[in-house]
């Protein structure tokens, strides 16, 4: 059976110019687009920026945000990072400290959540990695927190992983303590 849309017609001369166009259309169109992942689309920063500023804090940010706020540390939340051709985000980022935070919780079962948070830890290192190769003064504090399992247990699986993170934090005091060392 033969396709017959435009990309596969007749019509296929017409697909460069359409494509010239669809390169002057908004980024929000960019993400919605099937196109989206196929061509270089440059998104700003401050766009992302603002897009990631309305997404609502998850439980344990809002306590890590209590802490910043008790310690009246500045900081910005959800703040976006570009590099190359990718922007990251961290949960939080403390442009006086230069210290960047990135807080994951997982209130799964203990096999399931110990798999899960190790999994997440490789890709936040990957992050942590890539940052600092551009950021080499910005430094890491992540916090790991599984609700039922110990935090021993959670250091052993999730430590070895974190190779890039300055700080590790297991419990929500432990973050607090390390934020209070950064102020000081």
């Amino acid at each position: 059976m033969r396709c017959t849309c435009a990309a596969h017609s007749g019509e296929r001369s017409k697909i460069p110019a359409l494509l010239g166009k669809m390169r002057k259309i908004k980024p929000l169109w960019c993400l919605l687009s099937p196109f989206a992942y196929s061509f270089e689309f440059r998104l700003s920063s401050k766009w992302m920026s603002k897009v990631h500023a309305l997404v609502p804090l998850t439980e344990q940010e809002e306590e890590v945000e209590g802490i910043l706020l008790q310690h009246a540390i500045s900081h910005l939340t959800h703040a976006v990072f570009p590099i190359r051709n990718r922007m990251y985000v961290v949960d939080f980022f403390l442009p006086n400290q230069r210290v960047a935070v990135e807080c994951w919780r997982s209130t799964s079962r203990r096999g399931v959540a110990l798999t899960w948070v190790e999994k997440n830890a490789a890709y936040v290192n990957l992050k942590f990695r890539r940052i600092k190769e551009t950021n080499p003064d910005v430094r890491w504090i992540a916090l790991v927190e599984v609700m039922r399992a110990e935090s021993e247990l959670v250091r052993e699986y999730v430590g070895p992983i974190m190779e890039h993170a300055d700080f590790m934090a297991y419990e929500m005091n432990q973050l607090a303590e390390i934020l209070r060392g950064l102020v000081i």
